[in-house]
Parts: C-alpha cells; structure tokens; sequence
C-alpha cells in the first residue's frame, strides 16, 4: 500500500479460478475476506470483511485487487496485517497472505543547504543538515539541483541517505548566478 501521514490502504488480489476447488465447493456470494491487523504479529485481530466480487462468468474475481484501509495512525506506526478467506462453513486455515509490516508515514521536512562554496572552476561544495522530522519512514535518498533562475532545475544528482554534503563537478559557467535546492525522499513522498 501507500503510506500516508494517519492511514494505510492495503491491497491483495481476488480469489483463484476454480471456485469448487479453492472455495470448499461455495459459491463466491457467500464468501468473503477477512482482515486481521495490529501492532505486533502477534496481537492481530479482525478489523473488518471485504465482500468478494462476482464476476459476469460466474467465477470469482480472479486477479481484481480489493482494499482495505487502516485508519487513525501516527506517523511511525507499525502495523502488521493478513487476509483469510471465509465460505458459509469455515475461514481458510492458511492466510491468502503472509503477515506484513506496514509503516504509517508521513512526507519528510525539507533538509536544510547550509552552505554552498565554489571550490575550484564548474565544482561546488554543498553541505545541508538533514530533515529536522523524517515522517516517521527513514530517509531513502536526497535530490540536490541547481538552476540559473526559479524551479527550472538545470541539472540533477541523487545521493544515499545519511550524505551530508557533495563535491559536485556541475560544469556551470562562471560568473553565473545558480540557484539550489534540495529534498528529501522516503516511501511516503519526497519533502518539499
């Protein structure tokens, strides 16, 4: 799913083709999924159904995607989840997904240029802290660009995170005034 600042919206495929054979002999109208999520693995409990699909061939919804979303998180939140699959008689003993660790997060605050030194002809140092919040998802990479004027970014590196700063061979012409900027990307969205 993508994670977002207060919830988690999760998705998993349909049921398999052969009604007979994988829903216990049911037909889908009486089947349904069944949501199990929590903070740890092992304090998951039913948050909720998702009906199944009926398709116009009578089979189930073979290869659709369902969703389900968790609301009300803070940014940081782990949460874990599984799908079962439920007939009129019973709920699938396997999971129709393994447990997963989702993470509640947010977009992370800009990081900061703190300075920018031409150190020889075309090559600039650039030093920047680190976004003062993250977002509650660890920092993925850095963007840093450089333009002559506005947004217009002339040209543009990515660097890992836990970087604080580059030696850049931009090849700019000099006597040109250039603008910087930089930001911040984890799972949820680069910064602004």
């Amino acid at each position: 799913g993508d994670p977002v600042a207060t919830a988690i919206t999760v998705g998993w495929k349909g049921y398999p083709v052969d009604p007979d054979t994988n829903l216990g002999g049911d037909v889908v109208a009486n089947c349904y999924y069944e949501v199990y999520a929590g903070l740890s693995p092992t304090s998951m409990v039913s948050r909720g159904t998702v009906p199944g699909k009926q398709l116009a061939d009578g089979y189930p919804d073979v290869g659709q995607t369902h969703y389900f979303t968790f609301p009300d998180l803070v940014p940081g939140t782990h949460v874990y989840f599984q799908v079962y699959t439920w007939n009129r008689a019973w709920r699938s003993v396997a999971a129709v997904t393994p447990y997963v660790d989702l993470i509640a997060a947010a977009k992370p605050d800009p990081p900061d240029i703190t300075s920018v030194t031409s150190t020889a002809a075309n090559s600039v140092d650039i030093v920047w802290t680190p976004p003062a919040n993250d977002g509650g998802a660890p920092i993925l990479e850095y963007d840093v660009a450089y333009g002559v004027s506005g947004d217009a970014a002339t040209s543009t590196i990515q660097l890992e995170p836990g970087l604080t700063s580059t030696a850049w061979n931009m090849g700019y012409t000099a006597g040109t005034t250039e603008n910087f900027w930089i930001r911040a990307r984890s799972n949820a969205g680069y910064s602004d």
